[in-house]
């Protein structure tokens, strides 16, 4: 320690540093870790054991159930002390983890065996199998190894047990002397090694001989040396981890045969081992040995020099112990060392890790840095760093060892903790700005501190923020609030500029840089100034508009790459400065930075830019304009950077520092994570909830990171998919990117966020697919696939949606055919409609014919008979006797009465066809009428003598019918029998069968009847075929076409009866009453 002595110099400070480095045997060395605890959701701050299965899912034990860890979450098995049964854990004690070349976990506790099957996401636990051969078999399973048949080797306090799960036997191994295994290992020769309280021996599996190792480099007998972990290198070495005696390696000399070495602590032997009492171990892909001691950190040998390297715990978190036992190690997929702690949770340590180290105060005496706020470096020597601290005075780090000691102001006469800068002149003074205590300078011969305050020097403030080497051997110094200050020290003469006495634009002076030509960029809280000190020369870098930005800004730092470039850092952004052309470009965090305050600027021997900001350290390649950012979980101090705490030293190594340390980053060990991590989806909700294989209504049948398709109801919306990607290095810098085939249009970049939702997605196929990056930017372009299948309702089923489609069809083939058929209807209707009406022009043609007829012959007879008597009555009336004469008259009327007749009828019929003939039903007593009938045609009867009879027997019979077309129709029939009559014959009036509607009527003769070819045409208009009557009668037929239409009318009907020579019967029937015909 440096006591206050005021005359002992740097020089006398180093020497005395080295006396106390050359003591420390291996002083340890800082990993940055990433921390998982129970505060992650590790059910247990004691591991016991981790392995990584196929899938790269990490699983943990520990003393109080499994873990499987995603890089993000941990889901929890325990055992159900209220249901002890073959699907949970037998015991919460993990002791030991392996995974079989099928990807099967095997899991050993305090109580048994069991193995994770992910078909149902539960554990198997052999011990409540009743079926399984391990069933109520006693078995703390200290230790597992899986061969390539699948066989479980079991190390147990009782021997070890052979299992072999397809068989379901089980083989006890009892013959080893010892009870109590502590560990099995399968070498690659196939033998099986295992440790206990009896050392180190190795079982042949296939004839179960025993050969123990007890030899060592001298013949030392290590037999009572109790190994608790076993394991082989990548030259085929067996390693052994002992409690008590350190390291021990097993190697073949040229005869086959095994050699034993030991590695132990020895005082004398610089890189031995500090402890012996170790409890893990492990080889990484470039074959070196790490080591987990109890309550020591870890070790790593150098296995070509032969030494070791301590490591302890660099976690910045002060509450968190650096040191700890390393329970158990493993290497994952992207090389990462896993730590399982006793009581400290899991740490782990990135690939790269030695390439970032930090370095913060704790419990470590004077190996730890004495404050964590570090506010400036400066390098002393090759192998020197000083460290100003904001309340911690000075401290030296030793570069080569990690070794620091202090300089403060209780061991010393420093006047002040509180440094803000430091440097060293050409003459070996060390030169602090401090915050209270002005510019201090520390005399490297006499070892003297000096003061220089506003009490005793002219110096303007006491709060001092930097102090910047001048051109000839004065200083810059920037102040708080009094401007820039020039000290010459030689000739003790000080100048002060501020904005009243000079064109500095600003008193409040962060930082000052010299630039190449000996002038300097001075930084303030309102923009940057250019200072020459040839005539002692403000300038504002400004150009109009151009650079208002940084003409107001508030600069943190300054870094002169080149005369034409000068990068300058400041609370609202970076700029990139050209003091020849005056242009400047900004870069914020749309550009890349990772926050906008950039606090320090430093350049690598690469090349590569650094700046370090209040959220994270940034690298910068300018060619590419790639910003590559780093954060605490990379092993930094802390995201928060303090303003021009930067430094370059003399190896390139990079120093910054931060609010909770400093930082070294070791730009040669940076490297690409080239690992291509896996992607995984490791959790499913439906409405928010998550579901589990096998539950009701669950569309899993296994975890939903071993399915390949779901099925999933419309009815259950809104779906979340958790993944996850499984690349350990830098998890909370992984980046994720996911697109639902058929629903998205392109890839969704979500960044560090790891999951989907998507609500009301409609039935259907879809696809989703999930890639990821690791934490440096390397994708899995691949990714994963899973087909979502959405199931519709019944009535949205492709099924019911065929039958809907084929039903249509039918409809439509239905309709479509019955349309066609309408239409052939209509047709066929429209054809008989023609056919019909070219019918009726045809009858009226043949009406018309048969009129010109009846006009051309049947008037001509009638008026031939009134000509030929009248010419007669001219030519000798007075020659004709009375008879003669009335004969004459006589035959003169009967002409004029046909004649009459037939024009009646015919002008009823002209009347019927144009439809202007009256049509006045009534109820008609059938009996009178009948009477007013036969008066009309009696006279024609009485001529031709045939007689009339009414055989119609009820006197009070109605009928309900046009008067008029009533005693037509009779007329007409009556006429027509009496016609066909023969003489002296009877003419009858008779009624037919009846019901309670219609009476039937008939008019029956005993003429000389018809044949039947002429009776269908009898009522056809223009069909009919005149006959004479008995007597030479003439007759048009029109009377038996009116007969028919008016009975038709009536809604009655009319036919004949006939019998050739024996007479005819009309037949016609009428109403009965006006009811029946208006329902008619």
């Amino acid at each position: 320690m440096i006591v206050k002595q005021g005359h002992i110099g740097i020089l006398g400070i180093l020497l005395i540093f080295s006396f106390q480095i050359n003591r420390v045997v291996a002083q340890p060395e800082f990993l940055p870790l990433h921390h998982l605890g129970t505060e992650e959701g590790l059910s247990s701050s004691s591991v016991t054991s981790i392995v990584q299965d196929q899938n790269s899912f990490m699983w943990i034990g520990t003393r109080k159930g499994l873990n499987r860890f995603d890089g993000y979450h941990f889901k929890t098995y325990r055992q159900d002390e209220n249901k002890l049964e073959n699907n949970a854990l037998p015991d919460n004690l993990i002791l030991a983890l392996c995974i079989d070349n099928n990807n099967r976990l095997y899991v050993g506790s305090n109580s048994g065996l069991s193995f994770y099957d992910p078909t149902r996401d539960k554990l198997h636990s052999f011990k409540y199998d009743s079926l399984s051969c391990l069933h109520d078999l006693p078995i703390q399973a200290r230790a597992l190894q899986v061969d390539k048949n699948g066989s479980v080797y079991i190390a147990s306090s009782n021997g070890i047990f052979c299992f072999d799960p397809q068989r379901n036997t089980v083989e006890h191994i009892n013959n080893l002397g010892i009870s109590v295994i502590d560990d099995v290992f399968l070498a690659s020769d196939g033998r099986l090694w295992f440790g206990s309280a009896n050392g180190l021996a190795v079982l042949n599996t296939e004839t179960k001989e025993i050969e123990r190792v007890v030899k060592g480099v001298n013949n030392e007998n290590y037999s009572g040396t109790r190994i608790g972990k076993i394991m082989e290198d990548r030259s085929g070495n067996i390693w052994a981890a002992s409690y008590a005696h350190g390291l021990f390696m097993v190697a073949r000399n040229n005869k086959g045969e095994a050699r034993l070495k030991n590695f132990r602590h020895d005082p004398n032997q610089p890189g031995s081992i500090s402890e012996n009492r170790l409890l893990s171990l492990v080889a990484d892909k470039d074959n070196n040995i790490w080591v987990g001691a109890e309550n020591d950190g870890i070790y790593c040998l150098d296995k070509n020099r032969q030494q070791f390297k301590h490591f302890l715990s660099a976690k910045s978190d002060p509450l968190v112990a650096q040191t700890y036992s390393g329970e158990c190690l493993f290497i994952d997929s992207g090389d990462n060392l896993w730590i399982g702690t006793y009581a400290n949770g899991v740490q782990i340590a990135p690939e790269n890790g030695e390439a970032i180290v930090s370095y913060n105060k704790f419990k470590g005496g004077d190996l730890s840095n004495t404050n964590n706020m570090v506010n400036a470096f400066f390098e002393l020597n090759d192998s020197t760093i000083a460290i100003a601290t904001d309340g911690g005075g000075v401290n030296f780090m030793n570069k080569n060892t990690g070794f620091f000691t202090n300089l403060n102001s209780s061991n010393s006469d420093l006047p002040n903790d509180y440094v803000l800068s430091i440097i060293e002149d050409e003459d070996g003074n060390g030169w602090l700005a401090t915050w209270g205590s002005g510019l201090v300078r520390y005399d490297g011969k006499s070892g003297v501190f000096t003061k220089f305050d506003t009490e005793s020097s002219p110096i303007p403030d006491d709060n001092l923020f930097h102090v910047c080497p001048g051109n000839h051997s004065d200083l810059l110094i920037a102040t708080f609030s009094a401007g820039v200050v020039r000290y010459f020290p030689k000739e003790n003469k000080w100048e002060v500029f501020d904005a009243e006495n000079s064109d500095l634009q600003a008193n409040y002076v962060n930082v000052i840089r010299r630039a190449d030509d000996e002038s300097f960029f001075v930084g303030t809280n309102s923009g940057l100034v250019r200072y020459f000190p040839e005539n002692n020369s403000f300038t504002n870098c400004s150009v109009t508009n151009e650079m208002e930005t940084l003409s107001a800004a508030h600069i943190y730092d300054i870094f002169v790459e080149s005369p034409t470039s000068v990068w300058v850092g400041s609370l609202s952004g970076l700029y990139h400065f050209n003091p020849k052309t005056g242009d400047v470009r900004t870069f914020t965090v749309n550009d890349g930075l990772p926050n906008n305050t950039v606090n320090g600027i430093i350049k690598d021997a690469d090349g590569f830019l650094w700046f370090s900001t209040s959220d994270g350290l940034c690298r910068y390649n300018d060619n590419q304009n790639v910003f590559e950012s780093y954060y605490s979980d990379d092993g930094l101090q802390s995201n928060e950077f303090r303003p021009r705490s930067v430094l370059v030293d003399s190896d390139n190594n990079l120093y910054f520092g931060g609010i909770n340390g400093f930082s070294i980053i070791y730009p040669g060990k940076l490297k690409k994570n080239e690992h291509v991590p896996v992607v995984k989806l490791t959790e499913l909700e439906i409405f928010n909830k998550v579901v589990y294989p096998n539950e009701p209504e669950s569309p899993l049948e296994r975890v939903i990171s071993e399915v390949d398709e779901i099925k999933i109801s419309e009815k259950r919306s809104v779906l979340t998919f958790h993944f996850s990607v499984l690349d350990y290095a830098s998890p909370t810098k992984n980046q994720h990117a996911y697109m639902l085939e058929y629903f998205d249009k392109d890839w969704i970049y979500c960044g560090t966020r790891h999951q989907a939702t998507y609500t009301n997605l409609d039935p259907g196929m879809y696809i989703l697919r999930v890639k990821g990056a690791n934490g440096d930017g390397v994708w899995n372009e691949e990714g994963i696939a899973l087909r979502i299948i959405i199931v519709p309702p019944w009535w949205k089923s492709w099924w019911f949606i065929l039958t809907l489609f084929v039903i249509f069809v039918c409809i439509f083939w239905f309709v479509n055919h019955m349309r066609v058929r309408s239409l052939e209807q209509q047709k066929q209707k429209l054809e008989r409609a023609v056919a019909s009406r070219t019918n009726q022009l045809a009858e009226i043609n043949a009406t018309k014919d048969k009129l010109f007829s009846v006009i051309a012959h049947d008037l001509r007879n009638p008026f031939n008979v009134i000509l030929g008597y009248t010419d007669v009555l001219i030519e000798g009336y007075q020659k004709f006797d009375k008879k003669l004469m009335a004969e004459i008259l006589e035959n003169l009327k009967a002409a004029g009465d046909g004649a009459f007749a037939l024009l009646e009828n015919l002008m009823n019929w002209s009347r019927s066809q144009r439809g202007v003939i009256e049509f006045s039903p009534k109820s008609i007593v059938l009996d009178d009428f009948i009477s007013v009938a036969l008066y009309e045609i009696e006279a024609v009867a009485k001529k031709k003598g045939v007689v009339i009879e009414n055989r119609i027997q009820d006197k009070s019979l109605d009928v309900y019918a046009d008067y008029n077309m009533l005693l037509l129709i009779f007329r007409n029939l009556l006429t027509n029998a009496v016609k066909f009559s023969n003489p002296e014959s009877s003419v009858y009036i008779v009624r037919g069968n009846s019901d309670d509607r219609f009476i039937t009527l008939g008019i029956r003769d005993e003429g000389v009847g018809m044949e039947p070819d002429k009776m269908k045409y009898l009522f056809r208009t223009g069909k009919q075929e005149t006959v004479p009557g008995t007597k030479g009668e003439k007759g048009s037929g029109l009377g038996l076409m009116l007969c028919k239409e008016f009975i038709e009318w009536h809604n009655g009907k009319i036919w004949v009866e006939s019998s050739l020579g024996k007479g005819s019967v009309f037949w016609f029937t009428l109403p009965l009453n006006e009811k029946v015909f208006d329902h008619l």
